[in-house]
């Protein structure tokens, strides 16, 4: 029996009379004819492929995927089509809105209605759509893992996130998974479920965007301890264990910071104590040096699991000692021998970040000590300062921002303000903390720097941190997300965030502008 899509239309749609004459005859939009009315119709909605996207409308109702075969799901579809369709005239692209839904609707379980929920709460449906119009990063998630719909559809993705021991007690459960790749995929799951949750609610601005950026490194870290619990425990059962040694994990950049977008790499720097020439003690021993390497390997390939949606995360081990040329793990001895040795001046820069993450409280002392030893020897403050200056220039030459809207490395900038803080941290060993916002409160009380520049970090951490999610590539963001992301960025509207980024800018490059001029040395 056919369905009275007329009727529904009548009891579902919005008071207001829809556009395009979208309720007239539902009935005549979805059956096909020679001349579809449905293509007329998308063309007046703005979709480039009426023709396609028609197709589309029709095989939900004469071939329904798996999701849309029930008489309940099909009868709602029916409820909420002409919504549907208002909504989408609001995307820059409609046809990709679209085509991403039924790549969605394509590969849903039969046990998960869509549309049923769309009916009831409208609003539902307009996150949904917001998320596939609005969130190319966000939308990856859905398409590639549409169970991850129901984690909307029940509210659990607006939840905070689980407290570390919640954490630790179900990563570490899917890692100790007997099928190994079983274990893997589930873990890498469970971490990408948590990414998107963090995601949305940044999208909607249930969250203060530092409060996202800084509960990414809560989960990668939550990640990283349950993948190193993981190899620990497989390379002792193999090859035992090195007596007086042990892992320690550093964190650097912006997960040192506590300050990770949706698209951030982890940099990390793998350490060990004790005895560098000491060996292991199983059936098949090793030496230190391999011993760990081989630990940080297994942990790195573990973070590193290819999902549907490419690898969990990018690990980045450049900032070891000697960089890609040295060994993946080294002791904390010759860590600390190469820093006071052989490291240069934009190294010691990148350590003002360093946050051991991973240990034993013992062990992460100890490399806090060598750290913080480091950062607050005596320098050359000339030297010191035509180093970073020529390092900017450097930058600005090889990696310039590709528009105003790139945050990181645009003119007064994150790049800029970290600068800032980090030759201030090196010559006065004020603010020594890898976090720049307790950095910057340090030097404000010191006078080392202007208290605007606290608000400035905020402004761009905000704005970066929601950028990377709702508009990737540094250019300016498309009108239809201006709101959001202002919102999300705590504006009232978008020209209120021009001109809260165009302030913040304006006292990071003054800051850094004056800085290159106290050495004596024009800015290169």
């Amino acid at each position: 029996m056919r369905h009275d899509l007329r009727l529904h239309a009548e009891q579902h749609a919005p008071a207001q009379r829809l556009p395009y004459g979208i309720a007239e005859d539902l009935d005549a939009l979805l059956l096909p004819s020679a001349q579809d009315p449905l293509e007329k119709t998308l063309v007046e909605i703005g979709l480039t492929d009426p023709a396609c996207a028609a197709r589309r409308l029709h095989e939900w109702r004469a071939d329904a995927p798996l999701a849309l075969q029930s008489v309940t799901e099909q009868d709602a579809l029916n409820g909420v089509l002409p919504m549907l369709l208002e909504q989408l005239a609001r995307f820059e692209d409609p046809d990709a809105t679209l085509a991403a839904l039924d790549e969605i609707l394509g590969r849903l379980p039969d046990h998960i209605s869509l549309f049923a929920p769309f009916r009831a709460e409208p609003g539902l449906m307009r996150s949904v759509l917001n998320l596939l119009g609005h969130a190319p990063n966000l939308s990856r998630y859905l398409v590639a893992q549409p169970h991850l719909i129901r984690r909307l559809i029940d509210a659990t993705a607006y939840a905070p996130l689980p407290s570390t021991a919640t954490l630790d007690a179900e990563f570490g459960m899917l890692m100790r998974s007997v099928d190994r790749n079983t274990g893997a995929r589930r873990f890498a799951e469970a971490v990408g479920a948590y990414r998107f949750g963090i995601g949305v609610q940044l999208l909607e601005a249930r969250t203060d965007a530092l409060d996202a950026a800084a509960a990414q490194c809560d989960l990668a870290e939550a990640a990283l301890r349950a993948a190193a619990d993981d190899a620990i425990t497989r390379i002792a059962d193999a090859h035992g264990v090195v007596p007086g040694a042990e892992l320690v994990i550093v964190a650097l950049g912006g997960f040192g910071g506590r300050a990770l977008t949706h698209a951030s790499d982890l940099d990390l720097v793998y350490l060990f104590t004790g005895d560098s020439r000491a060996q292991s003690d199983g059936r098949k021993p090793l030496d230190a040096n391999e011993y760990f390497s081989r630990t940080a390997q297994q942990i790195t390939a573990a973070m590193s699991t290819v999902t549907t949606l490419g690898p969990l995360y990018e690990i980045d081990t450049r900032l070891r000692p000697w960089g890609a040329k040295g060994l993946l793990a080294c002791s904390t001895e010759t860590f600390e021998r190469y820093h006071a040795d052989n490291a240069w001046t934009w190294e010691h820069m990148a350590l003002t970040r360093a946050r051991p993450i991973y240990g034993s409280e013992a062990a992460r002392a100890t490399v806090r000590a060598i750290v913080s030893h480091r950062l607050r020897t005596t320098r050359n403050r000339d030297a010191l300062l035509a180093d970073a200056i020529k390092m900017r220039g450097d930058i600005a030459r090889h990696k310039p921002a590709k528009g105003l809207f790139d945050v990181k490395l645009i003119e007064g900038g994150m790049i800029d303000l970290e600068f800032v803080v980090q030759v201030r941290q090196l010559d006065c060993h004020v603010g020594i903390d890898p976090r720049l916002g307790h950095s910057l409160r340090s030097l404000v009380a010191a006078g080392l720097v202007a208290p605007e520049l606290i608000e400035a970090h905020a402004m761009l951490g905000r704005l970066l941190t929601t950028l990377r999610l709702l508009s990737p590539g540094g250019h300016e963001p498309a009108p239809e997300r201006r709101a959001t992301i202002a919102t999300a960025c705590g504006c009232r509207d978008w020209a209120a965030l021009l001109g809260s980024y165009a302030r913040a800018r304006a006292v990071v490059r003054a800051t850094w502008e004056g800085i290159t001029r106290e050495g004596g040395t024009d800015r290169d």
